[in-house]
Parts: structure tokens; C-alpha cells; sequence
């Protein structure tokens, strides 16, 4: 699954609760917690998280290029989850990608292009409307009325 947006428009904090869904099941999507996910949560920091425990990977080659690493990845119960791209190689794991396409370098398109190559679901998300960015504001912060203006001078900038 591909999910594509702008810069600050959510990617991040859907994949972050997207992980949390999959290790919090509630029965009817979700039916029992995962063993085992790999979450990317910047450009080299890479977290495995595997029948309850939690090791951080220093080098994503080495889970994906040894058999121990692609016995735990390889499997329908198994999740990777990457916020940015996804690296050159990637197992046979059901695979989230969330990313902002216009802030790629070269190497990390063509590894994005190849994953959109072969996903199923592809998600374009897009730019929020002055309006959501209110209401976003209004709930999340306790704005009122009087804040609009200067919201608005913010999003038009």
C-alpha cells in the first residue's frame, strides 16, 4: 500500500497509528496483534518489533539479506511500515509506504517507483482546504473565530 501527500498533511501520523492498530486489535478489523512489524521512522532509523520486544536495527540490509531476517519478515502476519521510502529491497511482508514524492532524491524515487510498480492500493492525499485547516485548529487547540484571520494569513503564505 502506497500513501502520498504533501509535506504535513498526515502521512506520519497515519502510519503511527496504523502501527497501533495492528498491535491493539479490536476484534473485527484487526483480529489478534501482530508479531512482528518494521517501522522506518526517519531516513536510517529502523525499529523491529517482534513478539514483544522491541530492537532497534542499525543496518536495514542486514534483516533484509539474511535468511534469520527474511524468516521473520516473510510472512502474511508480518508488517513494514516505511515513512519516507522504501529501501532497494523489501520482503514478501504486507508493506505501508507513506511518502511526499516532490521531496525525493533520485535513489529514493526509483525504490518508490519499483514498490508502486507492484502495490495494489495507491493513496493520493490531497492539500488541505483553508476550511479543514480550521476546524483542524479549532479541535486540536481550542481556537476560536478571533484566530481565523491570522490562520489564514499562515496558510496563504
Amino acid at each position: 500500500m502506497l500513501l502520498a501527500g504533501t509535506a504535513g498533511i498526515g502521512k506520519t501520523f497515519f502510519a503511527r497509528y496504523f502501527m497501533w492498530r495492528l498491535l491493539h486489535p479490536d476484534g473485527s478489523e484487526v483480529k489478534t496483534p501482530l508479531e512482528t512489524i518494521l517501522y522506518r521512522s526517519t531516513q536510517d532509523e529502523w525499529s523491529l518489533f517482534h513478539k514483544g520486544k522491541i530492537y532497534l536495527i542499525r543496518e536495514i540490509s542486514w534483516i533484509l539479506s539474511t535468511p534469520t531476517g527474511l524468516n521473520i519478515l516473510n510472512r502474511k502476519d508480518a508488517w513494514m511500515i516505511c515513512d519516507g521510502y522504501p529501501p532497494p529491497n523489501f520482503p514478501k511482508c504486507s508493506i505501508l509506504v507513506v511518502t511526499s514524492p516532490g521531496q525525493m532524491q533520485a535513489e529514493q524515487r526509483h525504490s518508490t517507483n519499483r514498490f508502486k510498480k507492484g502495490t495494489i492500493c495507491t493513496v493520493y492525499l490531497p492539500p488541505w482546504a483553508p476550511e479543514e485547516v480550521l476546524i483542524a485548529a479549532k479541535e486540536a487547540y481550542n481556537l476560536d473565530e478571533s484566530d481565523k484571520v491570522e490562520l489564514e494569513l499562515r496558510y496563504t503564505k
